[in-house]
């Protein structure tokens, strides 16, 4: 047998048994999903995963967020913090049940799940936070209409919302058509197009008070899983700081503290963290 020959068999041996070896840690791998609190404002999840052991994360091509056993959103697999919105939160009458999905690089490896976690809504809207849908026409199923709906977060806040598509107002809501839940329909999308929304809220004066996040979506085909639910947006963020005293922890569910004294502390840090966006608006523009 030659040098190169016996070289080639020595290195498929080590590649070998380190298959075996990220088999078995695959085969240990436990996807530890948890909730950052009892409950959440507007339809904004935070969550952590954490990957035991850590060492076997490199074997995960990616993630899905399973959503009430129904749908499912693709996100990276580095991600240990995650947020999730666009949830619709009337429809889900206030909780939503969900768990991660691990998918190997190995595709002859069995799939991983997390348990199942159920958040919680407290119905409290201060923040524009978009709910994106796709309906496919009557004519043509591969055309779509995006219908968009949102929440409104107060006559002192907004006296007035500008939907824009691809960062260009293309529909205008004058207060005296304001309503408690508004919605929008874009007609004709075809499929595999990129867009932008983005809802802004105004005073009279024209003064913007807030603004949602630039929500960049693709255009889904005639077969898509979106079909029929809203598009979730997932980030690759922690709990913001200024949400930490108005969002509820599980702990916070176990003190004593009486409802009236908890509600009136929430409605406190929801004044804060008003005051504090209004003041990120400002600096943003500067």
């Amino acid at each position: 047998m030659s040098n190169i020959e016996s070289s080639g068999q020595t290195r498929t041996f080590y590649k070998e048994i380190d298959e075996m070896k990220d088999e078995k840690l695959w085969e240990n791998l436990d996807i530890v999903f948890c909730r950052e609190a009892m409950e959440f404002p507007d339809n904004k999840i935070y969550a952590t995963i954490k990957i035991e052991p850590e060492s076997a994360r490199r074997l995960i091509e990616k993630f899905f967020l399973i959503v009430n056993k129904c749908y499912q959103v693709e996100f990276d697999s580095s991600y240990q913090y995650i947020s999730a919105s666009g949830f619709d939160v009337i429809k889900q009458e206030k909780q939503i049940d969900v768990k991660i999905q691990a998918i190997p690089l190995n595709k002859d490896w069995r799939i991983k799940e997390s348990k199942s976690c159920s958040f919680f809504f407290n119905g409290q809207i201060f923040a524009l936070s978009p709910i994106i849908r796709f309906d496919p026409t009557k004519k043509d199923p591969s055309i779509f209409n995006v219908i968009i709906k949102w929440y409104h977060i107060g006559d002192r806040y907004a006296q007035k919302y500008i939907v824009c598509l691809d960062e260009k107002e293309i529909h205008y809501i004058n207060q005296s058509s304001i309503h408690q839940e508004m919605l929008i329909c874009i007609h004709y999308l075809k499929p595999g197009e990129k867009h932008t929304v983005q809802i802004i809220a105004t005073l009279k004066n024209g003064r913007v008070t807030y603004s949602s996040d630039l929500i960049n979506f693709t255009v889904p085909n005639e077969k898509t899983h979106l079909q029929n639910h809203e598009l979730i947006n997932i980030y690759d963020e922690p709990v913001p700081s200024h949400l930490l005293g108005v969002i509820v922890k599980d702990e916070d569910m176990k003190k004593t503290t009486s409802g009236p004294e908890r509600n009136r502390f929430r409605e406190r840090a929801l004044e804060l963290l008003r005051l504090l966006q209004k003041q990120t608006e400002a600096r943003r523009k500067l």
